[in-house]
Formats: structure tokens, C-alpha cells, sequence
């Protein structure tokens, strides 16, 4: 048992040949489980319903019922399915159904958190940055915007396609976007200040998909004109034309090939300006019903597949096996070695297949018709992204277990996953489970996480699969006789688990001292599986008046130590954060920048908090969303009246009347010339003008008589 079974379909496909005659083809049209796309708020209340459903191909459709019946005594909801389905583990956030009568099984997922004020309109097209703190997506509403990942607050606005733009990505600094156009053009967009440094012409249609190549010195585009184009971002130049296809091209990716695909040899020596395009495949989704796959650095046709329907989009798994999906719903699993037919065609509903994702040991997908699902080859359901309800899901991203997906009803979702060896080490772990196969699939599981947690062992796996991994391969670069040493697990799987969770009991804290099972407390096991965040780091953040009155944008320069690519190392690296202070923020706001701090092998980044606070300014003092002027009046203008200027934090000169008598506690109110305020920059607190009477140091007896004859009876 592997937490990755990438060969297990080769398998399959082996055994299909020796029995069929040569026929590869495996058609996956199981039983497919449907719910209410609002199950999670549906079934917060008492006596909450929401519907179920399960299809398969050929038989009736089942339909059913979930239940609350309140909570149970750990805090969890008591949910009760109606006959035909069973109720698994429920969460917060999750619910697993089964209906053991199609023998299918499907975990729903309900959002984390959701962000519906980035756009107005449909959502086309998103991506998350390398670190995961900024997200940038593109909408029917016109705009192009990079918001910040963890609350959807809109940091970039960037303006320069002429019509819609149809795609986005981040490069891998995570401070570069490339984007393409229905304007045929392709931009290059600085992620800090939103300036447009690099536009690409050359298309004669509207580009539809984008790819980079390696860390980004080239970048790949494909177009509504039938073309795949290979870009240099320095020179701000085409490199060449990869295919001319004579149909739109609606999707590319691009992956290493395995070693024993033959690619092609170029016609004429590459351009030096050509980086990391050697031992490359261009796959090509093409609108004409055919998948194609093209050498990137020699342009010779590598294959030709025909499908079903037009395809919409590609994504490799591994350097053998890559999907694509189709307009009527299908999604192709093939082998870049031979694409003669394919592996497995997955097959869950007739709509568009619009966005296909590699995630761990599977995939994302998502459809024209609101489903967005997760396919993993060591779990035996699916998990489905829900509450999208029939709205198309066009784009899925992901960083670590963090899934976000954009849909046309405008609204941009996020999905928190927990990890799969965590999950499947506790469900099965020989003291949670009595059952007696128990101990042999812990062991299992123990051994999978023990290879495919090594990067050497895992590529070992990818590339020639559990034969090769235990029996050793050929050395690369060594003489003929020269093989790698056979993986052998050393059958401790409880040494795995320990050094994964930390500690020498990870049940400790859930079991008393004579055994007994305690009440489990939410948030899981302590432990390496989940580490220990640094405390945050609190720096001031001194700002003027003005600045809070008008808005600016403040960049801070931050030291920090970063991974190197082994892991094991790291480096001092400069970064610069960007805050952008808005209208009417006060002193103690906080602005988090999370996990921006130092990194390290065992820790999670602290993060980083800077804190408003106020310069004193010379002529106001600010109380809340109100301004304070003092006003130095002599003792006579206070009795008699007097007009008082003051020049506002925006330039302009106001003359206020003083008609009233000027007491120690008197105070003068200007509606409307304070500080804006934060809900609505349109509307302003108001300006106090408090008065610092000058008395005369000396009166003149003369004075003294007018003064008691005016003032006293």
C-alpha cells in the first residue's frame, strides 16, 4: 500500500493488453454522490435537512437525506442519513457519506473561508503565489487584481489589458504575474508596484493559457489563432513559433518527458536566449478534438491524440503519465510513452472538464457545472470541493493544503485539507483500531511515508515504480555495473509515526493512565505533524496624519533567513513588504504578514506584524474619527467673538465664526472635517476647535473701571 501508486494503472494497462488483445482503454464511470451545495449551514440548526443523491450509470437516480439530530456529547453534530446512505466522520467543515449499494464513497468539503468582494462579476481565472501569502484573478468585470491570500483584501489593481483578460499566474519569485488577453497581448506585471514591465506581441487572436518554463526566463503562451509561441522574458522577444495547429489551442502545460520519449532534434541550433527548454514536452489542448504534444526545444510533433469532444485543459502528473480534459466531460489519463489509447478515461458528469490540477498523489478537477473534486490513489473516496451550487468552477490553485477556486458567481472560495499519512496513520494506528489487518496496513502506511517523504527514493519510485525502488537501478553516470543500492524498509512503522508526530507516546494525551480512551479534544495530535509556529514579530510602523488622512503605501525592507532548495540549508535573503495604509486607520491597527518571518526544517515561519502608530503633528490632535485644534485667543475676542482659521490637512483655509462666549470648557464643533472613516472614506468625523484663552499679564486702573462696570452689576 502507497500513499502514491502512480504505477498501479501501468498495471491495469499490462494486464488489459494481455487480456483484450492490446485494448488499453479503462472507462471510470462509477456511481458519482451528490449534496446540497449548502449542507455545512443547512445543518448547523437543529433539525437541519439537506439532500442527497447518488447516480450511476444506467440505473435510477438515488435520493436521499442528511438529518441533524443535535450534538453529540464530544461537541461533534449528530447527523443521521436516510435509507440507502451512511453517515462517516463529520467535522466542522466535512462530512464522509457512502452508499455501500454502489459500494462509492465521497468526502464533501465545505469552504474555509470565502472572499465575494475581489470582483464583481465572474471569476475566470486565479493563482496563488509561491509562498501563499497573494492571490491574483481575473474577472468578466474588466480587472485584473493581486489580493492578499489570506483575507481577500485587494492589493493591486492592474490595468493595461484593452479587453478581457482571460488568464493569470505568478511566476515562482511570487512578485512577477504574467497575464494574457482577448487584446492578444501578453504582460509581465511587477506584483509590488502593479506596473506593467514587459508586453509581448506576436498573437493574431486572444491568448487563452499560459506556461513558464523552469524559474521564468522563458515563458509559453497559446492563442485563439491556432499558435503556441515560446517567449524571452529579458529581451522582451518571441524565440520562435513551438506549433502552428490551424485550430485554437484552449490549454498548455508543460513537463520533463521521460528519458526514453523521443523528443525530436532541432532543425537549427536553439537560440542561446533558450533556457530550460531541453527534455521538454509542450502539451497542447487544442479546440479541433486533439491533444498534442510537441518537443519544446526541437518543435517536432511528438504525438497526436484524438478525443471525444474539444479539450479544455492539461496538466502533467509525473514525467510518464499526464491528464487532459474534454468539453463533454471527459478526462483522459495517459502515458507519454504510448499514447496509442489511453490509460483511464474519468468520466463523472457531461460537463466541461474547465481546470485540471495535479495535487500530491492525484488530482483537482473542476466542471461547467459547479463540481470541483480531488481524486487521490491511496484514499477510497473522493473528496468534493463544494458550495459552488451549478455555477461553472473554472480555475483551481493550491498551496501546501490550501486549495482556493474561483467561479462565475463571483466568488473566490478556499479549502483547508488536513494531511493523508496523518489521517490514515491515526484512523489505522493499532491503537485506535481493534481491527486485525490493522497493524499490516499501518505498516504500510509507514513504509509509503518512509519512501515518498525522501526526494531521492520518491523520483526512484516515479520513475521506475516499486521494482525499481527495492531491486536498484542503473547508476546515470557510473560505469555499466553501477546500480543503486535496493530500498529496504526497516519495519518499524511505529519509529515513522513517533518521528512524525514527536514524542515516545503520540496517544498520550488521549488516553488515561490505565488505558481507558479519554474525550478527544479538537485540533489534533501534537507534534512535528503539526509544528510549532515562531512568536510573531511586532514591529512600529510610525506614520504622519496625512498619511492616514489621504492613504499611502508604505514599503518595508525585511532580512530574513530562507530555505534552500536541500532543505537543510538556508540563506539571508532581502524581501520587501508592501502595506498599503488606507483612509481613516488609526493608531494600534495591525497589519499581519504571515509567515514571513525566519524559516528553518522544523519550524513555521513567524509572522510578521507591524502596528500604526501616529506621528505627533503640530497643529491637530487626533481623538478617534475626530480632529483637535487648539486656537490661542485673547480673553477680549473670547468674550466678544472673534473668527478663527485653520488650515486643514488637505490645504484648504476655513474661517469659523466664534459668536458664542468662550468658557473653559467651551468647544467649537465643524462638522464634516475630520478624518475619514474606515468604512466609508467618503465621510468624515469632525473637527474640534478648543480655545486657550490669553489673559493680560497687567490692567490699567483706567481698564480696570471700564471692565467692572461692564462685567459686574
Amino acid at each position: 500500500m502507497w500513499l502514491r501508486t502512480s504505477h498501479t494503472p501501468m498495471t491495469g494497462r499490462r494486464k488489459a493488453e494481455e487480456e483484450g488483445g492490446g485494448c488499453r482503454l479503462k472507462m471510470m464511470a462509477a456511481a458519482t454522490l451528490r449534496i446540497q451545495s449548502d449542507w455545512s449551514q443547512a445543518l448547523r440548526r437543529d433539525e437541519g435537512e439537506a439532500w442527497l443523491s447518488c447516480r450511476s450509470p444506467g440505473k435510477p437516480t438515488l435520493y436521499g437525506s442528511l438529518t441533524r439530530r443535535g450534538l453529540s456529547s464530544e461537541g461533534v453534530p449528530d447527523i443521521a442519513a436516510s435509507e440507502g446512505f451512511v453517515v462517516g466522520e463529520v467535522t466542522k467543515k466535512s462530512i464522509l457519506i457512502s452508499c455501500p449499494h454502489e459500494n462509492v464513497s465521497t468526502k464533501f468539503l465545505a469552504p474555509y473561508t470565502t472572499f465575494a468582494r475581489i470582483h464583481q462579476k465572474s471569476i475566470t481565472c486565479l493563482d496563488i503565489s509561491s509562498g501563499g501569502g497573494l492571490g491574483v484573478s481575473t474577472s468578466t468585470d474588466g480587472t485584473m487584481k493581486i489580493w492578499q491570500a489570506a483575507n481577500g483584501e485587494i492589493r493591486r489593481l492592474l490595468e493595461g489589458h484593452v479587453y478581457d483578460v482571460n488568464c493569470c499566474r505568478f511566476f515562482p519569485s511570487g512578485l512577477v504575474v504574467l497575464s494574457g488577453g482577448m487584446d492578444a497581448q501578453l504582460k509581465i506585471w511587477s506584483a509590488e508596484d502593479a506596473s506593467c514591465v514587459v508586453t509581448f506581441k506576436g498573437h493574431k487572436g486572444g491568448i487563452l493559457d499560459t506556461a513558464i518554463v523552469d524559474r521564468g526566463r522563458n515563458v509559453l503562451s497559446c492563442s485563439r489563432d491556432g499558435t503556441a509561441r515560446l517567449w524571452d522574458c529579458g529581451k522582451s522577444s518571441c524565440l520562435g513559433v513551438i506549433a502552428d495547429c490551424g485550430s485554437p489551442i484552449n490549454g498548455i502545460a508543460v513537463g520533463t518527458a521521460d528519458d526514453s520519449v523521443n523528443l525530436g532534434t532541432p532543425e537549427k541550433a536553439p537560440s542561446e536566449r533558450e533556457i530550460g527548454t531541453e527534455g521538454k514536452i509542450l502539451l497542447l489542448a487544442r479546440e479541433d478534438k486533439k491533444l498534442q504534444g510537441v518537443g519544446l526545444q526541437s518543435r517536432q510533433p511528438v504525438f497526436l491524440f484524438d478525443g471525444s469532444d474539444a479539450f479544455n485543459c492539461c496538466t502533467f502528473l509525473s514525467s510518464t503519465y499526464f491528464l487532459a480534459g474534454t468539453q463533454d466531460g471527459n478526462i483522459y489519463q495517459l502515458d507519454v510513452r504510448n499514447t496509442n489509447a489511453p490509460i483511464q478515461i474519468i468520466h463523472r458528469s457531461g460537463a466541461p472538464v474547465l481546470s485540471l490540477l495535479p495535487y500530491r498523489d492525484g488530482f483537482i478537477a473542476s466542471q461547467g457545472d459547479g463540481t470541483c473534486f480531488i481524486i487521490q490513489q491511496d484514499l477510497d473516496y473522493v473528496i468534493d470541493l463544494t458550495e459552488a451550487d451549478c455555477d461553472p468552477v473554472y480555475k483551481v490553485a493550491q498551496w501546501e493544503k490550501q486549495i482556493y477556486t474561483c467561479c462565475r458567481d463571483g466568488v473566490v472560495r478556499r479549502y483547508q485539507l488536513g494531511d493523508l499519512y496523518r489521517l490514515l496513520a491515526l484512523e489505522n494506528h493499532p491503537q485506535k483500531c481493534r481491527e486485525p489487518e490493522a497493524q499490516e496496513r499501518f505498516r504500510l502506511l509507514a513504509e509509503a511515508y518512509d519512501v515518498l517523504s525522501d526526494p531521492v527514493r520518491r523520483g526512484i519510485y516515479d520513475r521506475f515504480g516499486e521494482e525499481g525502488l527495492k531491486g536498484g537501478v542503473p547508476v546515470e553516470s557510473g560505469s555499466e555495473d553501477a546500480w543503486t543500492p535496493g530500498y529496504v524498509f526497516h519495519n518499524n512503522p511505529d519509529r515513522v509515526f513517533k518521528e512524525f508526530f514527536g514524542g515516545h507516546n503520540p496517544f498520550a494525551e488521549f488516553f488515561t493512565k490505565d488505558g481507558v480512551e479519554a474525550t478527544l479534544p479538537f485540533g489534533g495530535l501534537r507534534g512535528r505533524g503539526v509544528m510549532k509556529q515562531d512568536p510573531p514579530m511586532v514591529w512600529d510602523l510610525h506614520v504622519s496624519l496625512e498619511d492616514l488622512f489621504f492613504g499611502c503605501t508604505k514599503k518595508m525592507k525585511i532580512s530574513r533567513r530562507v530555505m534552500n532548495e536541500d532543505g537543510q540549508t538556508s540563506t539571508i535573503r532581502d524581501k520587501i513588504l508592501i502595506i498599503d495604509v488606507q483612509p481613516g486607520w488609526k493608531q494600534g491597527t495591525r497589519i499581519t504578514f504571515e509567515k514571513e518571518g525566519d524559516q528553518g526544517p522544523n519550524i513555521i515561519p513567524a509572522d510578521i506584524i507591524f502596528v500604526i502608530q501616529e506621528k505627533p503633528h503640530p497643529r491637530f490632535k487626533r481623538s478617534n474619527d475626530d480632529l483637535i485644534y487648539v486656537a490661542n485667543i485673547p480673553l477680549g475676542k473670547a468674550l466678544i467673538g472673534c473668527t478663527v482659521e485653520v488650515r486643514t490637512l488637505d490645504g484648504r483655509l476655513l474661517n469659523i465664526p466664534i459668536n458664542d462666549i468662550v468658557h473653559p470648557t467651551y468647544c467649537k464643533v465643524v462638522p464634516g472635517e475630520g478624518m475619514p472613516l474606515l468604512k466609508d472614506p467618503h465621510q468624515k468625523g469632525d473637527l474640534l476647535i478648543q480655545f486657550n484663552v490669553c489673559f493680560p499679564k497687567r490692567l490699567s486702573p483706567n481698564k480696570k473701571v471700564l471692565l467692572k462696570r461692564a462685567l459686574l452689576p
